[in-house]
């Protein structure tokens, strides 16, 4: 290969650059936001803006009156449940999905304790779970990281909207 003026060089300095760029985008994407959704699905969203993030569901349930939930095998969450059209609670249980502070699923409870000072831990005889509350729009959000054992890592991440 011969390089014309430093074009060659150039040009494989751009390709970098446009990788970096992608992968910081997809990161950006691809995260939990305590307290406001995963993966850039957020609490409040509508069915349209879900459906134009993550695709369509695999299957949908309907688990109460006026509730509709959506189920994913594929992509980055695993449900999606939608209150009189808009989103109220999200979950994953993607390694892929971390928070800013780099915990999600795998994550051990202790990591989730240091990172999140403030999160409530509960522990029972086959779960642990850890929430962190904050408040949006006069609602409590909570931020649910679960495990499915006593000691195992963090199995979910859910983050759920009460009034």
């Amino acid at each position: 290969m011969q390089v014309v003026g430093g074009k060659l060089r150039v040009l494989a300095g751009s390709i970098v650059v446009l990788a970096i760029c992608a992968a910081v985008a997809d990161g950006a994407v691809a995260k939990i936001v305590i307290g406001q959704g995963i993966a850039g699905v957020n609490i409040g969203d509508t069915e349209a803006q879900v459906q134009h993030i993550v695709g369509r569901p695999t299957t949908t349930y309907k688990p109460a009156r006026g509730v509709a939930g959506w189920q994913y095998t594929h992509g980055p969450l695993s449900e999606v449940e939608f209150d009189k059209g808009r989103v109220f609670y999200v979950l994953t249980g993607r390694t892929d999905q971390k928070t800013s502070k780099g915990i999600g699923v795998g994550s051990s409870v202790a990591a989730v304790r240091r990172a999140y000072p403030s999160a409530r831990c509960t522990s029972g005889s086959t779960y642990v779970f850890c929430d962190i509350k904050t408040h949006s729009h006069g609602k409590i959000v909570t931020t649910r990281f679960s495990t499915d054992t006593a000691t195992g890592p963090i199995s979910s991440v859910l983050v759920v909207v009460r009034p």
